[in-house]
């Protein structure tokens, strides 16, 4: 389907291979799903027609079950990373009970030349110090429920011994 690696949709431009919307004025790209990729893909090949729902679904989940709404969830998520509104779309319609429109203008761009690449900062993994806050937030909640567990468990137990008590069984046998 893509006929190059990059895909210009709008006045945004779409890295089909590491499934990234570039937005004018964006910090960084918003990634989308595989299958969000595909629709975008499908839709783009027809763009400015009404794509049926059925032909997504044939297409991007060929051979699979699916709901409808893998479709519905695959479209939302485009229009999250094109920054679209459904209701005021710019980008992509809903033909309510058909399908959906790309109204957006699509061109395919020729790959980035290795000067723009080379200047695109990639998106960095999480830098050590963030893992380790993720590991000590885990840590942290994992230690808040043990010692509830704790707290309970001496509940509990205060309340078992308090019955157990001579005094409690007193009170039970006069009545």
């Amino acid at each position: 389907m893509p006929r190059a690696a990059r895909l210009r949709v709008g006045d945004c431009v779409v890295d089909v291979a590491r499934r990234e919307v570039l937005r004018p004025g964006a910090v960084a790209p918003a990634r989308i799903t595989v299958k969000a990729l595909q629709v975008l893909l499908v839709l783009a090949e027809d763009a400015g027609r009404v794509v049926p729902r059925e032909r997504l679904l044939d297409t991007v989940w060929a051979g699979t079950l699916p709901t409808l709404d893998v479709v519905t969830q695959a479209i939302a998520g485009l229009r999250r990373a094109f920054a679209d509104r459904a209701h005021a779309p710019a980008c992509i319609e809903t033909i309510p009970k058909s399908g959906y429109v790309l109204l957006a203008g699509v061109e395919w761009l020729p790959e980035a030349p290795a000067s723009v690449r080379s200047t695109q900062a990639p998106l960095a993994p999480a830098s050590p110090r963030h893992r380790r806050l993720g590991r000590w937030r885990w840590l942290a909640a994992l230690m808040g429920f043990a010692t509830l567990g704790v707290v309970e468990g001496a509940s509990t137990a205060a309340v078992t011994d308090g019955m157990s008590s001579p005094a409690v069984r007193s009170d039970v046998d006069q009545r």
